[in-house]
């Protein structure tokens, strides 16, 4: 990135500190071992170079990323359309539990959206009944030949997970006190860890008692993990509140449902729908701005994530996935500092000022923004 020099030392330090690391990326997987290193070796040979290797090697934290297999044998359009025929179905004949009869007051309020919850093709399928006390979240997959029921998971309709991943948090807020993980794969999800404390001092791992730094070391695992809702305000269909085509609505949650999710908890998403139709952007390298825009770091206030499409429209979304402001852009003028750099305004839909941002399209790491002193990236 070239910057002019007569304010060089104000920014260069700032600006390469935030954009050095780049976009996040998946750990490399690790390399199975080599379990054929010779069919010949007598037995108690092999029991003892076993026993030696075991004494050298050094311990090794044994990683709880789940592995997950690809299913080539599912096809997701035969998925859509067998979750289209149950949806259908679904208001003649709900999945009650008896609690959720006796508190829902007329018709139900049945929600529903796709989630990728393991690494295959195929997504599964989210509904609620309502978000009552007493309404979980019910889980459906599709196993290539009818839709079939995981479970019943939380309360108020409303549960967290990790895209692709299968962790699911079986729970209706955050951050967590006690809490449970479960393991999601191909239509089971499984007891995965535990814990929690009581008010006499004991602490809990799966429900076994451990010292206070165990505990913490858990929970610090799992906080420090990112999870998404369930439910979120952009991502969530009603099958008997709007007149829609169900089958067009699971098209589209299937494009839009997230694949990752960023290190603040921002979803990743296909963002090629926002690229559509003709650039109503100024600028150099407007062409660049459409897409979504990730929050780097926490270190300052702003929204998690914004979406830009080609008509200068934006929305800021928080890091709960629910939608802060929206509104339009506006080019005001070259950058006086970055070379190829402009600066930008958001206006509400009022036309009121919100604030504006600086866009480097051309940089060592890629394309940048600052807004509001927060650097965003794009992710690859």
């Amino acid at each position: 990135m070239k910057v002019k020099n007569a304010v060089f030392g104000l920014v260069i330090t700032g600006i390469l500190c935030c954009i050095l690391s780049g976009c996040a990326t998946s750990p490399e997987p690790v390399p199975e071992e080599d379990l054929n290193r010779s069919a010949f070796v007598d037995a108690d040979e092999a029991e003892s170079e076993k026993a030696a290797d075991e004494e050298a090697a050094p311990l090794e934290m044994v990683s709880e990323e789940p592995e997950q297999k690809q299913r080539p044998d599912l096809d997701p359009d035969k998925a859509l359309e067998a979750y289209a025929d149950f949806l259908t179905d679904y208001p003649g004949q709900p999945d009650l539990l008896e609690s959720e009869g006796e508190e829902s007051e007329g018709d139900l309020d049945i929600r529903f959206t796709l989630l990728y919850l393991d690494d295959d093709r195929i997504p599964e399928l989210a509904l609620a009944n309502g978000d009552y006390p007493s309404n979980p979240v019910k889980l459906y997959y599709y196993n290539g030949k009818e839709v079939l029921k995981t479970g019943d998971y939380s309360m108020y309709g409303q549960m967290y997970y990790t895209p692709k991943k299968g962790f699911l948090l079986p729970m209706y807020y955050l951050p967590l006190g006690n809490g449970e993980i479960l393991l999601y794969e191909r239509g089971e999800a499984k007891p995965l860890t535990s814990w929690s404390s009581d008010a006499d001092g004991g602490y809990y791992v799966d429900d076994a008692l451990v010292e206070e730094e165990e505990f913490e070391e858990v929970v610090n695992r799992w906080t420090g993990q990112a999870f998404l809702p369930a439910f979120s305000e952009n991502r969530t269909y009603y099958i008997n509140k709007t007149d829609i085509d169900i089958r067009d609505v699971l098209s589209q949650l299937a494009k839009t449902a997230p694949f990752d999710i960023t290190p603040l908890g921002a979803p990743v998403t296909d963002d090629s729908y926002l690229k559509e139709g003709d650039l109503m952007i100024k600028g150099k390298g407007a062409e660049l701005i459409p897409g979504i825009w990730y929050l780097k770091e926490d270190t300052l206030p702003g929204p998690t994530w914004i979406e830009f499409d080609t008509l200068g429209t934006f929305t800021a979304h928080d890091e709960y996935d629910e939608m802060l402001i929206s509104g339009y852009l506006k080019y005001r003028e070259k950058d006086p500092i970055l070379e190829d750099g402009s600066i930008y305004d958001l206006y509400y839909s009022d036309g009121t000022i919100y604030s504006s941002f600086e866009f480097a399209p051309e940089t060592e790491s890629g394309p940048f923004m600052t807004f509001s002193g927060a650097v965003y990236y794009k992710y690859e």
